[in-house]
Formats: structure tokens, sequence, C-alpha cells
């Protein structure tokens, strides 16, 4: 599904029978509207948020969902487990002056009230990117070995789920790196 969405957020997840077809998404103003996805539905809420939508849809383990009242339509005992294990790798690049955005962001003017304006009109702007890597991993000789010695499951999907994906987006918190000298910054 490629939909990007401000300021509705995700409910549930659609379903029909235990597949994921897409999202019921609720409004600023409390609408609720269902959308329908062509290929697949990504849930990318965060660690704690995905594994929640994904539980209220109900997929999970039985045992929790039942602790609740709810009922598992698809079972998945890796559903909200784990949550710490999920490694990020920021990445913070120095520019040269004039590069980049932070003059328009960072200082009132023309520049930030267009940028501001612009954001305003478009919904594209609040965009983080997935791509896809399982053919890279499937050139790693170390990752083949060790999912044929997981039984041929994907290792970052303990039940074999494929989902590998590269997370990259900019982080305020992570520091920025120290000019060096001979350096082309």
């Amino acid at each position: 599904m490629s939909m990007f969405l401000r300021p509705p957020h995700c409910e549930w997840l659609a379903l029909q029978g235990d597949r994921a077809t897409g999202v019921e998404v609720r409004g600023p103003n409390g609408e609720v509207a269902k959308t329908q996805a062509y290929k697949e539905v990504i849930v990318g809420s965060g660690v704690y948020e995905s594994s929640k939508r994904v539980m209220l849809s109900g997929i999970g383990p039985e045992n929790a969902l039942a602790q609740f009242g709810m009922k598992a339509i698809s079972s998945s005992l890796h559903v909200g487990q784990n949550l710490p294990d999920h490694p990020i790798l920021p990445h913070v690049f120095r520019l040269k002056h004039g590069l980049g955005l932070g003059d328009h962001l960072l200082r009132a003017g023309p520049q930030k009230a267009g940028a501001v304006s612009a954001y305003n009109r478009s919904d594209l702007l609040d965009l983080v990117g997935y791509s896809r890597i399982d053919e890279r991993l499937a050139r790693i000789k170390e990752y083949v070995k060790a999912k044929q010695d997981n039984g041929g499951k994907d290792l970052f999907g303990p039940a074999g789920q494929p989902r590998r994906m590269f997370f990259d987006a900019f982080q305020w918190h992570n520091p920025v790196p120290q000019k060096e000298a001979g350096s082309l910054l």
C-alpha cells in the first residue's frame, strides 16, 4: 500500500480471513475511513504501536489476546515479543554550507515560511522510506548458512515471515560527525 496520511492514524487492520487487505484509519475529527491495499499491507507504526495495532486486529499469541477477551483471528506467537531487539544504525552526515534544509527550517524568514507552507499543503512530506533487502541478504554467505541452519526460515522473522527492511530516517538526537582535516566537507 502506498499511502501517506496526515493526521489520520491507523486503528486496525482490515482482514479477510487471516490476511490483511487494508487498514482502517481515524481522522482528526473522529471520522473513520477504510482503505484497500493493492498488493500488501506494511505496518510501520513503530516498535510498540505496530505490535499493538496487529494485536488489536486479532493477530498475535492466543493467550495474550484472551487476557483481554479477544479471539485470535490468526495465531502468531511472535507478535509483541522481543520488542527491544530492533537494532538502529543512525546515518548522520555533515553537509557543506548551503546544502540540506537546516537553514530553511531552523531560521525564521521567507525560506522557512515557504517550507512550512509546502509542508502544510502536502501529505508527501511525512515520508520515511523502506527498501526490501532480500536479494542483498541472499548474497551474504553467513546469512545464507544461518538461514539454512534455521530450517530455511528468515532469521529476522522467527516464524519465517520475510520482512527485512532498511530504515533510514533523520534523527535530531544523533550527534553530527566532526569535520576531519582533509575531508571533502
